[in-house]
């Protein structure tokens, strides 16, 4: 798969473009709506802009500690983790 691919299917990028169409939305109803519109817009930017970002965070987070885990070639189940020999029960 070439890179453009990747990049368009990857999941942080389309939390960017979705936080970008909203914040311009929001932007341009607030500036044509007139000044009582502008602070609730600003306040919408400014309460959804860190959950997208921190979400973008988690979501990169997770894929670093599974190209860390597949790197050696073990398999990696990404809601219990490396996968551990057939008919073993992870250690913890």
């Amino acid at each position: 798969m070439n890179p453009f691919q990747l990049f368009v299917r990857s999941r942080k990028f389309w939390l960017l473009v979705l936080d970008t169409v909203i914040s311009l939305a929001l932007f341009f109803v607030g500036k044509y709506g007139g000044p009582s519109a502008m602070e609730d817009v600003r306040f919408v930017i400014l309460t959804l802009q860190p959950v997208i970002i921190a979400l973008i965070l988690s979501i990169a987070y997770e894929d670093g500690a599974r190209n860390r885990l597949t790197a050696g070639g073990a398999t990696v189940n990404v809601n219990t983790g490396p996968a551990t020999e057939a008919g073993t029960a992870p250690v913890e």
